[in-house]
């Protein structure tokens, strides 16, 4: 069986999705509090990544349990989220036997960018506070400009296993 997640997660204190050698990352939280829940190593795969310091408010996510795993379906959720830091949470859970994965079967990615013109306290690791006056009009005209299909070829590592790097 194959058990997709949804999670959330403030990534202030983290140095982004993917383990890092000498950085605590969100993957890395989560491979340890399933692997001391089930008492066995488990390993996360995202289905996307993102940078140190970057939030993820519907991270998908799959991971593989035991045969004899036993907790059931309505309670996966509260069980994972109970060895969890709290500034990391799942949201959701839903099992499959199809062979499907969270990063090479995902159909779609969206990414939100926040800008705020206000200094607040509460709001500092979740925008951009620009000080400075900006035309938000022209912000939006130059946006236009990544609407549609593009070649991401050269903002890529070269993967053999990708087939083409139009988003």
């Amino acid at each position: 069986m194959r058990y997709f997640i949804k999670l959330a997660y403030n990534g202030t204190q983290y140095h982004g999705w993917q383990i890092q050698p000498n950085a605590i990352s969100v993957q890395q939280r989560l491979n340890e509090a399933l692997t001391l829940l089930l008492r066995q190593p488990v390993e996360v795969t995202g289905a996307g990544r993102t940078d140190a310091g970057v939030h993820g408010r519907g991270q998908v996510a799959h991971i593989r349990l035991p045969d004899d795993f036993r907790i059931p379906e309505h309670k996966i959720a509260i069980a994972f989220n109970s060895r969890l830091p709290k500034d990391i949470r799942i949201t959701a859970v839903q099992i499959t036997e199809r062979d499907v994965q969270a990063r090479f079967d995902a159909i779609s990615r969206e990414y939100s960018y926040s800008i705020s013109t206000q200094e607040s306290v509460f709001f500092r690791n979740f925008c951009w506070q620009v000080r400075f006056p900006f035309d938000v009009h022209r912000l939006h005209d130059a946006a236009t400009l990544f609407l549609g299909s593009h070649n991401f070829t050269t903002f890529s590592k070269i993967n053999h296993d990708t087939k083409n790097y139009v988003c």
